[in-house]
């Protein structure tokens, strides 16, 4: 048999063609052993729940990319921080003229505000307004909102599926808002305090629309300390809640602190604040326990440079635009009684800031403790308080939190004690999915990664449809 056969003489075989067809040969062994390597050791989905809940199981059974297609990473990118890195600042950039976005400014009784980006579901094909099948409140980290790259990929995959989307914005840089004081999170506000805008948006919507708790990052964090501490099984009622002034843009004429008190307190009639509008909430990438969290920040020369340098300035901006609002605690803390020197010492300091740590050491945790008459020893008592790791097994609606194992921020080794929470409390609502990579917020699949939806957002996508189904099982149930 082999007597007839021809062998390829290589001697004969230009030296170039030579070269590629072995690099060829060595690309598909590399590919083949990476695929077979993820499949072999990194796709598995670990699924961490109490009970048998059926509501819980109809959900599940209906999100297929958590359950039984597990994550595995591009090629190229199973490192932790190439799955973050790129998700953030590589893939392929959002068309902002498919977002028509309707920025509303919500402004608390102390002048503070937060900005609501309101985006409409669309039909996709005749890209026109339709009536949404749930609003999701989105509710990004930190230094992101609406132009975060994580952010408008979820945006506009939710509004093509028929849902309308809320997302939450510490800044805005328009010409409207420029001169307004925002809201420094854990600093002028409380938890507790974002009750009257999630009762504003709810009102807004009706109450045929299920209202859906979308949380990344530190997001997720804030939602989840909602959902369990104010809302939450066993919570007392909600008192005294920051009312709002404005639900939508302050007129140019007002000037918000000559605005009568009595006025504000008429205009928010306070609802009911024990009830929780939200239906479900899907938690992505949560920190739990913040101390932590911000010691994985730069807890190494690559941490500081790719994530803590990365939130600093944002941080810096925001709190310089509110100079005014830590102005009083920076005066009392240093003994300084003339203004402009103060504020000129306050903006240097801020500017001078090298790590998210110190900020909230100096700066957050004073404006707190001014504000709300509460005194810490350190700041990681500061960030305790803040942790959403003390009563996440309190929440009573249905919601899934999804983490990697290799994230770089968000330390997923606090999960397990978690969790013993949940058991001991026989909460069946709260479940844990985690992979074994993906980074902070990154979870990058697929050939062509800079084009296609991640495996996250295929996820998101799915979990909301099934517990559109599932809800709506539910309510048919009991009607």
């Amino acid at each position: 048999m082999f007597r007839n056969m021809k062998w390829m003489n290589l001697s004969s075989m230009p030296k170039g063609k030579i070269l590629l067809s072995a690099g060829v040969v060595a690309a598909s062994s590399l590919f083949a052993a990476h695929q077979y390597d993820m499949w072999a050791n990194h796709n598995t989905t670990q699924i961490l729940r109490y009970g048998d809940d059926s509501i819980m199981n109809g959900i599940l059974s209906r999100c297929s990319t958590l359950t039984s297609e597990p994550f595995t990473p591009n090629f190229f990118l199973s490192n932790l921080h190439a799955q973050t890195v790129f998700n953030a600042l590589f893939r392929q950039s959002v068309d902002d003229n498919t977002l028509p976005i309707t920025r509303k400014c919500y402004t608390f009784k102390d002048g503070t505000s937060v900005y609501l980006d309101w985006i409409e579901a669309i039909d996709e094909q005749d890209r026109i307004n339709i009536k949404p099948r749930a609003t999701l409140f989105i509710v990004p980290g930190v230094v992101s909102g609406t132009d975060g790259v994580g952010v408008k990929h979820i945006v506009v995959r939710a509004i093509k599926c028929g849902y309308r989307c809320v997302v939450f914005n510490y800044l805005s840089e328009d010409e409207l808002h420029k001169n307004h004081k925002c809201i420094i999170p854990g600093g002028t506000c409380r938890t507790k305090d974002f009750t009257t805008v999630i009762k504003s948006v709810k009102r807004d919507i009706g109450n045929d629309c299920p209202l859906i708790a979308v949380g990344i990052s530190l997001g997720a964090n804030i939602l989840a300390n909602y959902l369990g501490s104010v809302v939450g099984k066993g919570c007392p009622p909600v008192d005294n809640p920051l009312p709002l002034l404005y639900d939508g843009d302050v007129p140019q004429d007002v000037v918000i602190h000559d605005v009568d008190e009595e006025q504000v307190l008429a205009k928010a009639k306070q609802p009911d604040h024990k009830v929780n509008d939200f239906s479900s909430a899907i938690l992505i990438a949560n920190p739990y326990r913040l101390a932590l969290a911000t010691r994985n920040l730069h807890k190494s020369k690559v941490h500081r440079t790719l994530y803590d340098n990365t939130f600093i300035p944002r941080r810096k901006q925001l709190f310089a635009k509110n100079v005014d609002v830590l102005l009083p605690m920076y005066m009392e803390r240093r003994g300084i009684s003339d203004v402009e020197a103060a504020r000129k010492e306050l903006l240097e300091k801020i500017w001078s800031c090298e790590t998210t740590r110190e900020m909230d050491r100096d700066l957050t945790m004073p404006l707190h403790e001014r504000n709300f008459n509460v005194k810490y020893k350190n700041v990681d008592e500061f960030y305790e308080t803040e942790s959403c790791e003390n009563c996440i097994d309190k929440i009573q609606i249905p919601t899934i939190c999804v983490n990697a194992t290799d994230d770089p921020i968000s330390p997923s080794e606090v999960i397990p004690s978690i969790f013993e929470k949940v058991i001991e409390s026989k909460n069946p609502n709260v479940v844990f999915v985690v992979t074994k990579k993906g980074g902070h917020s990154g979870w990058v699949d697929g050939i062509l990664p800079y084009w296609g939806p991640t495996w996250i957002e295929r996820s998101v996508i799915q979990c909301l449809d099934a517990m559109m189904v599932v809800n709506g099982n539910k309510n048919k149930s009991l009607a």
